[in-house]
């Protein structure tokens, strides 16, 4: 009797053990996929072509790059600048920005200066149907860019 009462109760615990390590494990992959899919949308180097639905000064040369060690770079049209990045489940967020401090042309600096205070408040990104990357800030400032070499 106590064989035969054991036995029902060890296949129960052991299926629901097996259950629960399947569930677990399938709940635990599926993030990192979705988060690395997003990681590979943003990987490369985007030529910003908008700050703020503004556009950007004629053959000037803002960029930003996006590279798989956490790091975000690039020109802001005069001067070059670079951040920590990090996705998360509610968009994407940069660390304290680091830029250099030459001296250009007042239009040059004055869109510089637009462009990082703009890339300081982005909290999300999105690519569009045309494969142009809109960074969103909270407030409603963006950036819009093309990923270059495409």
């Amino acid at each position: 009797m106590f064989k035969s009462f054991v036995t029902p109760a060890l296949m129960t615990l052991t299926l629901g053990l097996v259950g629960c390590s399947y569930t677990t494990s399938q709940d635990s992959t599926s993030q990192p996929v979705n988060q690395e899919k997003r990681l590979e949308q943003l990987l490369g180097e985007w030529q910003i072509e908008d700050i703020n639905g503004e556009g950007i000064i004629d053959s000037s040369n803002v960029t930003l790059t996006f590279d798989k060690e956490g790091r975000a770079f690039g020109s802001a049209s005069c001067n070059r600048y670079s951040s920590d990045y990090q996705l998360t489940d509610e968009g994407l967020t940069f660390g304290h920005s680091l830029a250099t401090k030459m001296a250009c042309p007042e239009a040059l600096m004055n869109q510089e200066q637009k462009f990082l205070e703009t890339f300081n408040e982005i909290s999300q990104f999105e690519i569009n149907e045309n494969g142009a990357l809109i960074l969103k800030s909270s407030n409603g400032k963006t950036l819009r860019g093309y990923l270059l070499g495409q």
